[in-house]
């Protein structure tokens, strides 16, 4: 990870994506913590594949602009413009030569994230795998994000995704247990699996809920590409999911 005072001449010098931190906070919230604790450790681990930048605290105003100067789609320059919190820059070619109109490029609106603490090290720990093995990260940014450009990492903008909606508070948390993840099925599945078995039953074994989060991510790929199996169990915990499993592994008395 690199702290610079200035995007000029930023070039991708051997890597395959330059990722740009932009509008970073002195205010240190939960999110401005997580980039603090998160983004410097992704690009020391990414190696030569990742350049990974963010603005000195005092030239944060001026790399702001001359990102935004670049000729971006109007929604997008507008935005840039006009957010206040931190977002990811993510681009495959030297910043003097990016086009956004001609180039292919993601935005991330960090401040959309819900639960930054968590979603942060699950995005940078995704994109390190990702890159690691090869796989395209936009067309896997493109995967994870829902058909308002939503994600649970925040809204993703892209070239043919510029304005990806707020989310409804009323909404709910983005997470898990999002449909699009097929969470639901894979609890089904192995709440079945699990009580028509002749092994003990679950509930009676110690650390079974750790074990349950560890075969949700083995079923289930989107899962198991998206989050940790720490976030997962977190996330049963939170939404009381385990109780409710506990409830349905229960067997006649002999």
């Amino acid at each position: 990870m690199e702290i610079v005072s200035t995007l000029d001449q930023l070039t991708l010098r051997g890597s395959t994506y330059i990722f740009i931190l932009v509008r970073e906070r002195n205010l240190k919230g939960e999110l401005q913590k997580a980039l603090d604790r998160w983004f410097e450790e992704f690009g020391r681990k990414g190696g030569l594949a990742v350049r990974a930048v963010r603005a000195t605290e005092e030239s944060r105003d001026a790399v702001h602009f001359q990102l935004r100067r670049k000729p971006w789609p109007e929604k997008i320059r507008h935005r840039i413009k006009t957010e206040e919190m931190p977002f990811l820059v993510i681009i495959k070619s030297d910043f003097d030569e990016f086009r956004p109109e001609e180039d292919d490029w993601r935005i991330i609106w960090l401040g959309e994230a819900k639960n930054p603490r968590e979603r942060i090290p699950d995005l940078l720990d995704a994109f390190d795998r990702d890159i690691k093995g090869g796989r395209n990260l936009f067309e896997w940014l493109d995967s994870i994000s829902s058909a308002t450009g939503l994600s649970p990492y925040g809204g993703i903008s892209s070239p043919h995704a510029l304005d990806p909606t707020k989310r409804d508070k009323k909404i709910g948390r983005p997470g898990v247990f999002d449909l699009e993840y097929g969470a639901t099925e894979t609890i089904d599945a192995i709440v079945r699996d699990w009580t028509n078995s002749d092994a003990e039953i679950p509930r009676l074994k110690h650390g079974w809920k750790m074990e349950f989060a560890r075969e949700m991510r083995k079923r289930n790929r989107s899962l198991r590409d998206n989050f940790s199996k720490k976030s997962v169990y977190n996330r049963l915990m939170k939404s009381k999911k385990f109780r409710s499993i506990q409830q349905r592994f229960t067997r006649p008395e002999h």
